[in-house]
């Protein structure tokens, strides 16, 4: 029998062929993470290589080395699976599953590099890290260029949303409801969707909404400077650059109070964050915030400051770069 050599290359490519469902236990599962991991091994030992930095999944950190390794994250395991919609894509089994490779591969790393506090204190409360092996360091921003017009016009009652992937899981549908909702409080009230699910029907969509799909960059900075609300209510969106984008634009967000929204919604003072994914909240808190034009531009200067004081790559990298020095 003819022996294949499996890389991750070969890995993504058989795993391609799969049905969804044997995909997903295949690509989460321990066997898939077992192959890269030993794949991984063998390349840094051929290269002589001493100090390896993760980024993401912790899961194909091979149980023993003799590199010593780093995390840098945007969320646990545990962050992802309590907000997971539908629950069913990941059967009890499988979850317990990676539960395991989480905690296993945790023990392997030196130090921890979230990007939010919220996973900090995830690693903590959850995996039993101590906070002395945590640097939280945040991240810098998308390429959406910052807006300085002072006199940008709040009173326009246009609410954006936008998503490359994952339309359900920010909160695509969500909001589609939440506007239908709308209609009926404020009539004015306008949403710009850019992004979608291609397979999104027409009939699908409120009067109220205009679905543009995917532009290019000088055309997303134009939706984003036109925007006196950017909404994006994820049920699961462990970090959310998007944000950050908003926020460099002069345009307060609103979302849920999950994962790192809140952090950089500023705990609420730039940024709306509601407790339940209930399309009757959505839909009153986006007209009451709409409708308070002067709030929003408050709300607006203050968290493009701060977006832009804090959220720097050469910043996070600084953090990242100091916190692997401290730990060698």
């Amino acid at each position: 029998m003819k022996r294949t050599r499996l890389t991750p290359s070969s890995l993504a490519s058989f795993a391609s062929h799969m049905g969804s469902e044997e995909r997903t236990d295949y690509r989460w599962g321990s066997r898939s993470h077992r192959h890269l991991a030993d794949s991984l091994a063998k390349s840094m030992d051929g290269l002589n290589i001493e100090t390896v930095l993760h980024a993401g999944s912790p899961a194909t950190i091979p149980d023993e080395s003799r590199q010593v390794h780093h995390l840098m994250c945007d969320s646990t395991w545990f962050g992802i699976a309590r907000h997971l919609d539908p629950p069913s894509r990941f059967p009890p089994e499988l979850q317990d599953e990676i539960e395991s490779l989480y905690r296993s591969a945790y023990q392997q790393v030196r130090h921890f590099f979230p990007l939010s506090r919220s996973t900090a204190s995830e690693l903590q409360d959850r995996y039993g890290i101590s906070s002395d092996r945590i640097t939280p360091v945040g991240s810098g921003r998308g390429n959406i260029a910052a807006n300085y017009d002072p006199d940008k016009d709040y009173s326009t009652k246009r609410v954006l949303f936008a998503a490359k992937q994952r339309f359900r899981q920010k909160g695509g549908m969500l909001l589609l409801e939440a506007m239908r909702q709308v209609a009926d409080l404020d009539p004015d009230v306008r949403l710009t969707i850019v992004g979608g699910p291609e397979d999104m029907d027409a009939g699908e969509i409120p009067s109220n909404v205009t679905v543009l799909g995917f532009l290019t960059q000088q055309e997303l900075e134009t939706e984003f400077h036109k925007a006196s609300l950017f909404a994006m209510p994820a049920t699961l969106e462990p970090w959310g650059l998007v944000y950050l984008e908003a926020l460099a634009s002069r345009t307060p967000i609103l979302g849920l109070r999950r994962n790192a929204f809140p952090e950089i919604a500023g705990d609420g003072e730039f940024g709306i964050i509601l407790d339940d994914p209930d399309p009757g909240s959505i839909a009153s808190a986006i007209v009451t915030a709409v409708n308070e034009p002067n709030k929003l531009q408050e709300m607006a200067e203050v968290g493009q400051k701060y977006a832009l004081d804090h959220y720097t790559w050469d910043a996070a990298a600084r953090r990242l770069s100091d916190g692997m020095s401290a730990s060698a």
